[in-house]
């Protein structure tokens, strides 16, 4: 399956990847499903230092990354290895079949420095619509950020 790759309409270096579960159901159904999909991630960005987590929220039912492409294409390539790689391990823990995840995964550039910062502040707040305060959410890089 070939990548994905975002029309770049400058040189930016910062993207916003999300994805939604399909049908909103939850993808991340306890602590395990949390960790595994972050310590994915992390493992990926590290081995391969082609791509930067900047800021990551997990939810129930989806995920949400700024992430800093060092190589062009990178982040197209993380995603599609993460993508399959916790699709595999969901399948096989719960049993199921079918689609993970609604569709392709949503990606925007980020063009300057404010919005950076107004998008990473945007990805902390979520857990407020929980009514969970950020600094007691587990799932989120917020607390790297104190």
């Amino acid at each position: 399956m070939p990548y994905r790759y975002l029309r770049r309409t400058g040189d930016t270096k910062y993207h916003y990847v999300h994805n939604v579960g399909a049908g909103n159901k939850n993808i991340f159904r306890s602590a395990r499903d949390f960790e595994r999909f972050i310590k994915k991630i992390q493992d990926y960005t590290q081995t391969e230092n082609r791509v930067r987590i900047i800021a990551y929220c997990l939810t129930s039912n989806s995920y949400h990354l700024i992430l800093e492409e060092i190589e062009l294409g990178a982040t197209a390539q993380l995603i599609h290895l993460l993508s399959v790689s916790y699709a595999m391990y969901f399948y096989a823990r719960y049993k199921e079949l079918g689609h993970l995840f609604r569709g392709p995964y949503k990606e925007s550039q980020i063009e300057n420095d404010d919005e950076l910062i107004k998008q990473i502040s945007t990805l902390h707040a979520m857990p407020l619509r929980q009514k969970i305060s950020p600094d007691k959410y587990r799932w989120s890089s917020y607390t790297d950020y104190l």
